[in-house]
């Protein structure tokens, strides 16, 4: 009533009308141009999938996840949204068949359901390591308004995914052991058959869940640019050498090979 009647002022709420800095505008809505791309990108997909639907329809589907992040990247705010849930349905279905097209067949006649769902959530661990990377150079750059709670949700995300990771392992490995099948045991003792490989893989656990759950247990930690960079490159190189166990057994692998593919 007082405010009604003039005798005091309404507060004035602090972010009410804030603006976005001039030197940093909000990206543009997809143009036409893009459109045309996307269109001739697809077309091509198509074509290629009717002459080999195996291996292109994986192909394609890496070009649609790739195009995806462009348009998310580039989108405005009344696209934002959509185009987050377009990148990440895109996203997991190409991680999905690298997992069954690329390395599943190898150890054919073994077949996991789940192993598509570890391959994509275990890329999306990946994809947060790099964002730690990218925190750590970029820390002291002006277009960042709030680096270090960046960085403390970059680092909940490790230790969350972590868990995460650790738990479809365990299941994919449980479900392995419990069925007690030859065609699928054979995949593992593969694997563990002598004392390098059976290194590598307790190297990688160690790695990738060990060494990220024990470190960002401590909020101190999450904070911490350098502790960031370290899990980031503790997890990227947990996951190069579990890509080596899973194909070392069954291929001949080059060094640089092997580490240029993963860097790509």
């Amino acid at each position: 009533l007082a405010w009604r009647r003039g005798l005091l002022k309404p507060p004035q709420l602090r972010y009410a009308s804030r603006q976005e800095p001039a030197d940093f505008p909000a990206p543009p809505d997809l143009v036409r141009e893009d459109w045309i791309f996307i269109s001739l990108i697809l077309l091509a997909g198509v074509l290629l999938f009717i002459i080999n639907p195996v291996i292109d329809i994986t192909l394609l589907a890496l070009i649609a996840s790739f195009l995806a992040a462009g348009i998310y990247a580039r989108a405005g705010e009344n696209f934002k949204a959509r185009a987050a849930v377009i990148y990440l349905l895109t996203f997991v279905i190409a991680e999905s068949l690298i997992a069954f097209t690329c390395v599943m067949k190898l150890e054919y006649p073994w077949i996991s359901s789940l192993f598509g769902g570890y391959f994509f959530i275990e890329s999306m661990y990946a994809g947060l390591a790099v964002a730690g990377i990218i925190l750590f150079f970029n820390r002291h750059d002006q277009a960042l308004r709030d680096p270090g709670r960046a960085g403390r949700h970059i680092a909940t995300l490790m230790f969350g995914f972590s868990i995460l990771w650790t738990g479809l392992f365990y299941s994919q490995f449980l479900v392995i052991w419990y069925g007690n099948l030859p065609e699928e045991v054979v995949f593992i003792v593969k694997r563990i058959s002598t004392p390098l490989r059976l290194a590598s893989c307790y190297l990688f656990i160690v790695l990738l869940f060990v060494i990220p759950f024990m470190v960002l247990l401590s909020r101190r930690a999450k904070s911490s640019y350098p502790v960031i960079l370290g899990i980031s490159l503790s997890i990227l190189a947990g996951i190069f050498i579990e890509r080596f166990v899973f194909l070392y057994p069954v291929s001949t692998l080059n060094f640089f090979p092997v580490f240029f593919q993963f860097a790509v």
